[in-house]
């Protein structure tokens, strides 16, 4: 599976030095088309030329009640002359509820980072903010929009995802305890719709890598086999299974009752699953063939 324009640019994000800011400028040929930019390892916004207005579009719809199309413009026209930002604008006037705008400016950002061209001879060059960072009110993480990319472009697949990682949300995934659900990309590779825990965009991928290699040489563990391996685990343990031929989850869980409950409800399910002892991650399961799955267990 090819990586996205918008996934290249949000892995990058998160390597970055926390303490630097600017923005990942997307051009085709000499024509600038797009514009992520970035602070402490956040996205503030997101830009793509065609949706210059779709903004305002998103503000009319979450301000319909509040703020009247004309009254919109006119704070637009005021807050470009004072070189203001109008959505942290529009909130300390209290024209606008936080809440709300965040998610007007998430959506934004989601639809721009879904438009930014791939495959199509793009540029993607990064450049450093000269002054002191754009010291936004509102910030997204790289991994929140990545997932809202990916579910947004694959709703239908993604639909009930949360359910099957709810368990591991029990103790409020305390600990090593991380997980994602995943999505079958149409170009082959498995995409991210959903997480817990605390992960990272590359350790993300490295577990669905792991898992698509391990159902490409297994259709799941006998019962047996997940027991022994569970049974004999002194650290974590990686579990990938499968609720649907549309959706493949995968997580990285230390021996306990969090990994007994899991283990449950994959046998209640009957939901095919393999297991691995060792650390998951895209070299291993590429390189390893059976041994990515522990097939000697």
């Amino acid at each position: 599976m090819s990586e996205s324009t918008a996934q290249l640019i949000l892995a990058e994000v998160e390597r970055l030095d926390p303490q630097v800011s600017g923005a990942f400028m997307v051009a085709l040929g000499n024509v600038s088309v797009g514009t992520v930019f970035v602070e402490k390892n956040q996205v503030c916004w997101a830009a793509y030329t065609g949706l210059r207005r779709r903004l305002r579009e998103l503000l009319r719809e979450h301000l319909a009640e509040s703020l009247g199309t004309l009254d919109l413009e006119l704070q637009y026209q005021e807050c470009a002359k004072q070189g203001l930002r109008v959505g942290e604008e529009l909130v300390a006037r209290q024209l606008v509820k936080a809440e709300a705008m965040r998610r007007a400016l998430k959506q934004h950002t989601i639809e721009s980072l879904i438009a930014l061209p791939q495959a199509q001879g793009e540029h993607i060059e990064w450049v450093t903010h000269r002054n002191q960072g754009y010291q936004p009110r509102f910030t997204f993480t790289p991994l929140e929009l990545l997932l809202a990319v990916n579910t947004r472009l694959y709703s239908v697949e993604a639909a009930g995802v949360e359910m099957a990682l709810a368990i591991l949300e029990i103790d409020g995934t305390s600990g090593n305890t991380r997980g994602a659900s995943f999505v079958a990309a149409d170009d082959g590779g498995l995409l991210a719709v959903h997480s817990v825990g605390a992960l990272t965009i590359a350790e993300l991928d490295d577990l669905g890598v792991w898992a698509e290699a391990a159902f490409s040489v297994t259709r799941g563990f006998s019962r047996e086999v997940m027991q022994r391996a569970i049974a004999s685990a002194t650290s974590d343990v990686s579990i990938a299974w499968r609720t649907s031929r549309a959706q493949t989850h995968a997580a990285v869980v230390s021996p306990g009752p969090c990994l007994t409950r899991l283990m449950a409800k994959i046998e209640g399910g009957a939901f095919p699953a393999v297991i691995s002892r060792r650390a998951t991650g895209s070299s291993l399961a590429v390189r390893g063939g059976l041994g990515a799955v522990d097939s000697n267990l």
